[in-house]
């Protein structure tokens, strides 16, 4: 876990479940912001369904 990570997702403004989909990938990042979890870990972290976490990684990524 990267704690400059998590501090950084949690200054951005955006919404509820895209916040909690960005802090599990920071609670998964590296200190260079690196990270390979699972669709479905993150799913099960966040207790979202794996296609509802794949919509928010595509906000994130800004194709949404």
């Amino acid at each position: 876990m990267s704690i400059r990570a998590m501090v950084w997702a949690w200054e951005q403004d955006i919404p509820p479940a895209t916040k909690a989909v960005l802090l599990a990938l920071a609670d998964h990042s590296d200190d260079d912001g690196l990270c390979w979890p699972g669709v479905k870990d993150v799913a099960e972290k966040c207790r979202l369904s794996s296609r509802t976490v794949q919509y928010h990684l595509a906000i994130l990524k800004g194709k949404k």
